[in-house]
């Protein structure tokens, strides 16, 4: 198969999540014609470089920007929202790999209304109560000094 600019541009498409119709379209192919070049091996190889590229691009932007994700999570815990507060604890603890046993919550909080209902099992966790104390003197601490 003899790659033509067609054949590259409709790669990019595919690879970039365009549908089959959308690329014939663009390409001025019919459908039948994309379908038939998704079969040979060359077109396929190009497409999923094309792919491994783009992603491997994606993922140096948000490498670049990981510290000042993290930065702004570590902020997140410190809201005077606690539900927002505690997802942003369980966000960090997941991304470090702290996991509590059996795959199961490490606290459930629902918001109802302007009350928050904890998993009372949770509860019993030193590390846990610790964590929540600590919140909640934050959140106080911060709510009188304003």
């Amino acid at each position: 198969m003899k790659i033509t600019d067609r054949h590259l541009k409709a790669a990019e498409m595919l690879a970039a999540g365009k549908t089959m119709q959308e690329t014939a379209e663009a390409v001025g192919v019919t459908l039948r014609t994309i379908a038939y070049w998704k079969e040979k091996p060359e077109f396929q190889n190009m497409v999923q470089e094309l792919h491994e590229k783009a992603l491997n691009e994606s993922k140096k932007i948000l490498i670049a920007h990981a510290e000042e994700a993290a930065q702004k999570l570590v902020q997140l815990m410190n809201d005077k929202n606690v539900w927002v507060a505690m997802q942003a604890i369980r966000e960090i603890l997941d991304r470090i790999g702290v996991k509590p046993p059996d795959n199961k919550a490490l606290v459930n909080i629902t918001n109802i209304g302007d009350k928050y209902e904890i998993d009372k099992e949770a509860l019993k966790d030193p590390e846990v109560r610790k964590a929540i104390r600590e919140i909640f003197r934050k959140t106080i601490t911060r709510d009188n000094a304003t």
